[in-house]
């Protein structure tokens, strides 16, 4: 059984406080998103940021939380943003464990409890989803925003960033829509590269609509490649030579199968005398790429980490030693389980509030993933088994990982679970190189 199919990727940024408590507002009249002026919207959201202040240099990192309608679900159908002055990134999203309502700190380059829908570079314009295409939010859905803001004005800025949701009657069928991202994290740009190449390669396993793309680098990127088949493959889904300020999602209409790869090339010139590595800030690199794409099952994509190693990893952490890889059994948990000391095992239901006041286990896998058939609180992005504390490990991939308690869980070679004490665990994304995503690093200087 695979445990978990969760996204890992995403070029996502965190927030620093301020006071404000965003609410929806009704617009004025718009068009449907299909670009028929005649047509009005069924309903319009707005969700706008307080005003910031930065001042020169400044970088800052807020987020925003706002309630969609009550009386019914909201079919999202186009998302367009208004950028503010010193607007690096725009990520947006729903939450699986609700955040502050006020503006907060989240200094966090990913929570297990956020969904995306929308990730921006600077200036990405409106993501416009195909006719009869929406992402669905339950009645009351919380929903966020996080900013990065970064100034290299000589002055104070003083702006507002938004969001405008367009949603569609609920009472008409849509496909549900999703994304599937790669993101290269094993980044290294030595100091006065020309021409430093990084690139991964990834199969989604997965019958994929595409209908646009969104790739992001930072400053020192130069052009960033995305492709259907392998590194050498000339059938692109994007093509661009990087402009910093101009981050568009690329229109494209493509039809993936579950058997396609999909391959990420991006290339940087280093201006410095110093290795840029990987790192939120723009004067730091990525190299990322957001797939949009319908009909969308469950949440996914394909990491590259660092290289790690058995003696305590990249970032110096525990990570396990090799050992059998267990399974996890279907449907191990029984109402009125109470998992370990963490919450990891818990029994929780889809759309409850079970896992909410758990140390370690907040999310409910029956939430994030149904297909998988658990009603059990655990953690995701999980590294090694020390995350989900004791009596739990960390089991899974590149793809996925996720905590899971010794009691769910069966051994190749013992038939109880007590071979965990003895054989380790599995690093979840220890090893960069997986089934799914293979990478390269190197320079051309």
């Amino acid at each position: 059984m695979n445990p978990l199919r969760a996204t890992l990727l995403v070029t996502v940024f965190a927030c620093l406080s301020s006071s404000c408590n965003p609410t929806p507002r009704p617009a004025d009249a718009a068009t449907d998103g299909g670009g028929d002026a005649a047509t009005p919207a069924w309903r319009r959201v707005q969700f706008d940021s307080d005003e910031y202040v930065l001042q020169p240099g400044e970088e800052k990192y807020i987020c925003y939380t706002m309630r969609v309608p009550a009386d019914a679900p909201s079919i999202v159908t186009s998302i367009e943003s208004q950028y503010g002055p010193g607007t690096h990134h725009i990520f947006f999203g729903y939450t699986l464990v609700p955040e502050p309502e006020a503006a907060h700190e989240c200094r966090e380059l990913f929570r297990e409890t956020w969904v995306p829908m929308f990730l921006g570079g600077v200036e990405t314009p409106r993501l416009q989803m195909p006719t009869g295409v929406g992402m669905r939010l339950q009645p009351n859905q919380q929903i966020f925003m996080q900013l990065h803001l970064q100034s290299t004005s000589a002055t104070p800025i003083r702006a507002k960033t938004g969001l405008t949701l367009l949603l569609g009657n609920p009472a008409d069928n849509f496909i549900p829509a999703g994304i599937f991202g790669l993101d290269h994290r094993d980044i290294n740009i030595p100091a006065r590269a020309d021409n430093a190449q990084h690139t991964m390669s990834c199969q989604p396993n997965r019958d994929m609509n595409v209908f646009g793309v969104l790739g992001h680098m930072h400053k020192y990127g130069r052009r960033i490649e995305v492709m259907r088949g392998g590194l050498d493959s000339t059938d692109m889904l994007l093509n661009q030579n990087w402009t910093f300020l101009d981050q568009p999602i690329v229109p494209v209409t493509r039809r993936l199968s579950s058997t396609d790869t999909v391959s990420l090339r991006c290339t940087h010139r280093n201006t410095t005398d110093t290795t840029i590595a990987y790192g939120e800030s723009s004067d730091t690199e990525m190299c990322a790429t957001v797939l949009y794409y319908y009909p969308f099952d469950s949440l996914d994509g394909c990491i590259r980490q660092p290289m790690t190693n058995t003696d305590g990893g990249a970032d110096g952490g525990d990570a396990s030693p090799p050992g059998p890889m267990p399974s996890v059994r279907p449907n191990c948990a029984r109402p009125g389980d109470r998992g370990t000391a963490g919450g990891v095992g818990e029994y929780c239901t889809r759309g409850g509030t079970e896992c909410d006041n758990n140390s370690v286990a907040r999310v409910c896998l029956a939430d994030l993933a149904p297909e998988q058939g658990q009603n059990l609180c655990t953690r995701i992005l999980c590294r090694r088994d020390s995350d989900c504390g004791a009596g739990a490990r960390c089991i899974g991939d590149s793809r996925g990982a996720a905590c899971f308690p010794e009691t769910c869980l069966e051994y190749p070679d013992a038939g109880s679970s007590d071979a965990a004490a003895d054989s380790g665990a599995s690093d979840a994304t220890a090893d960069s190189g997986s089934r799914d995503a293979t990478a390269d690093s190197g320079a051309d200087l």
